[in-house]
């Protein structure tokens, strides 16, 4: 595999991920058939998604309070 390849692979899967893209579709994305490898050490939580999980939980705390 390409250096080029290895490089992308975490980047590809973190921006279909960020999209909402179904692991199953990001593991045939990349190749994968397992998605351990797939959840462990391709997928990471970028800042996105922890800004996305602040504004839904703010979202929800606004209704309730």
């Amino acid at each position: 595999m390409s250096t080029y390849k290895n490089m992308m692979l975490p980047a590809m899967s973190n921006i279909l991920a960020e999209n909402k893209i179904p692991l199953k579709t990001i593991m045939d994305r990349v190749g994968h058939s397992d998605s351990e490898v797939t959840n462990s050490i391709y997928t990471h939580v970028t800042k996105n998604m922890k800004d996305e999980a602040i504004n839904v939980l703010d979202k929800v705390m606004k209704k309730i309070f």
